[in-house]
């Protein structure tokens, strides 16, 4: 199932956050059909702060590694990278 048509069933769709590879492993055992990523928990599980890119290498990690599970993805790209 695509992701859009994830958006038009009778139940909405929750998205749960994802800070790292792991979390978002667990989160689609637990039967979440889609995952989002956050930047603050990036941010926060390494120990910098949110905004301003001092996690983006992690978010494209955590993007790329995601590529890899059987689920459509939402990214926050915070700021846009």
């Amino acid at each position: 199932m695509g992701f859009l048509d994830l958006h038009h069933r009778d139940a909405p769709l929750i998205l749960p956050d994802a800070w790292d590879h792991a979390s978002a492993v667990v989160l689609l055992r637990a039967g979440f059909p889609a995952i989002g990523t956050t930047s603050l928990g990036v941010a926060a599980a390494r120990g910098v702060p949110d905004a301003g890119g001092a996690a983006r290498e992690a978010t494209r990690s955590l993007a790329a590694s995601s590529r890899r599970l059987p689920c459509p993805i939402s990214v926050d790209i915070e700021d846009g990278y």
